[in-house]
């Protein structure tokens, strides 16, 4: 009888032992997938860390020239600035001498040149002149 009692328990303990067994074989697998996983990931990790630090070379160069922009836009302005003052001195002077050439043109246009007999009697010889010879030069044509 206590042979018979014994192969049940056997056969309970296989059966137990089978179970253990698949589900050892069952956490392998995927202790195995999980552990691929996490190999792949590490892999990433310093392909991450180099971009990372690529990324923050980057920030601090554009942070660098953030802080250059203003510097460079007051020495910007500073040199416009000089140059305005000597074009607004240069109109200054021009527009002085624009006003002694207009003088000047007023004293030669208020100079009686046509009420001197001598200039009416040359320019009626220079008209004697000319018209003559634009009526030959006319029929040559």
């Amino acid at each position: 009888m206590n042979s018979l009692k014994k192969k049940p328990i056997y056969r309970s303990l296989r059966s137990i032992e089978k179970i253990i067994e698949v589900r050892t074989r069952h956490f392998k697998i995927k202790i195995k997938i999980e552990n691929d996983e996490l190999k792949d990931k590490n892999t990433e990790i310093p392909e991450l860390r180099r971009k990372f630090a690529e990324t923050e070379a980057e920030r601090a160069e554009l942070k660098g020239k953030v802080t250059e922009l203003p510097k460079q836009g007051v020495e910007e302005s500073k040199r416009r600035d000089a140059e305005n003052a000597k074009l607004k001195t240069k109109i200054k002077e021009l527009e002085s001498e624009n006003v002694d050439f207009r003088d000047r043109i007023t004293k030669v246009e208020q100079r009686p040149m046509l009420n001197d007999p001598t200039t009416v009697h040359l320019t009626s010889i220079w008209l004697q002149i000319i018209y003559p010879w634009q009526r030959i030069m006319k029929n040559h044509w």
